[in-house]
């Protein structure tokens, strides 16, 4: 009889989870193979008849067809149903119900008729709400810069968001609270500031770097609505953490929720306010919606201190953010030449 420590079977069906390149591609294969378009032009669609939905078996046999996955694609079930499930539950498939003579791991047949913006098209973050915060992590960690300086006492750091390859979006208070480095560690290699502008009321910062940053493809800017789930990144302090070979901290993806979408402060100072957690050195990060939108800009800490019986004080915190809009018109204002890309929806 085989020994079960030193033989194995080897199962048909593959649990591992895919890598998130490869969840992308088979999403953007996804909207391509049920589009209506698709079946027109594919060379088994005769003139006159009436085009039918595509099944999830029909798919396996494109993917097979292609050749985008290691082995046969039937093996990936497990992966591609969850997909397609969301691709559903997100708007951009439409189920058709089962059909005669259907695969029976997957047996359902889709529509899609869903249309992406200018702006969308140019990357994958339109995909965020079908593969999550970790396709947010993937696409958008690279806009996301550590910005170090020092002060009278010590070190200093702040986060910063690349909108544009000459220029990084930051807060007022992060560079005018340090001794700017006059290189930077972005995206891997060694950059020169060439120029720090500052806008004379709000709390936003942009610095022009000489050599050319790496921009984020679809990278765009929308307000931020109540309720909407966001994740916040930022380069805060993590203690007794090694830094990178560049010297920089470890990028920190917070998530929670706008909980206001607009609150108006002292001074004029319009703000949001979300639920995620912030700390010193996050101020500049982008807060970005799980759809995959720049929603705002990590700004202070809003100190709310009350006290309670026999003088104890109680520190109540209020996560804010510049949103997004009042960033491009901040920006517009310094009148640099670049624009945050707003999304208009054309």
């Amino acid at each position: 009889m085989p020994d079960a420590n030193t033989t194995s079977r080897e199962r048909y069906s593959k649990l591992a989870p895919l890598h998130i390149s490869a969840e992308m591609l088979l999403v953007s294969l996804a909207l391509m193979f049920f589009s209506p378009g698709f079946q027109i032009k594919s060379k088994n669609h005769q003139k006159g008849v009436p085009l039918k939905p595509s099944s999830g078996g029909d798919f396996i046999e494109y993917l097979d067809a292609i050749r985008c996955l290691p082995e046969k694609a039937d093996r990936y079930f497990h992966q591609l149903g969850p997909i397609l499930h969301r691709m559903v539950e997100h708007g951009l498939l439409v189920d058709m119900g089962v059909g005669g003579g259907a695969y029976v791991m997957l047996p359902n047949h889709y529509y899609t008729f869903y249309e992406l913006s200018k702006l969308r098209q140019r990357g994958g973050l339109w995909m965020a709400k079908v593969l999550g915060g970790r396709l947010v992590h993937h696409l958008a960690s690279p806009a996301i810069v550590h910005i170090v300086g020092e002060n009278d006492q010590g070190e200093r750091e702040g986060s910063g968001i690349i909108f544009d390859k000459h220029h990084v979006l930051t807060c007022k208070h992060v560079v005018s609270g340090m001794r700017l480095a006059p290189t930077q560690a972005f995206q891997g290699k060694t950059v020169t500031v060439d120029k720090v502008f500052t806008h004379p009321s709000e709390d936003v910062a942009v610095i022009r770097i000489k050599e050319p940053l790496t921009t984020v493809p679809g990278l765009g800017f929308v307000d931020p609505v109540v309720s909407q789930k966001v994740y916040r990144f930022g380069y805060s302090r993590v203690p007794c953490s090694v830094p990178s070979s560049t010297g920089t901290s470890p990028l920190v993806m917070q998530s929670g929720e706008v909980t206001n979408e607009s609150t108006l402060f002292l001074g004029g100072t319009k703000l949001f306010l979300y639920s995620a957690i912030s700390r010193p050195g996050d101020s500049g990060g982008a807060v970005i919606s799980d759809d995959g939108y720049v929603v705002g800009m990590t700004t202070e800490l809003l100190d709310s201190r009350a006290e309670r019986k026999e003088g104890e004080e109680v520190f109540s915190p209020h996560y804010a953010g510049i949103p997004s809009g009042v960033l491009a018109k901040a920006v517009s204002e310094l009148g640099l030449g670049v624009q945050i890309p707003m999304e208009t929806y054309e």
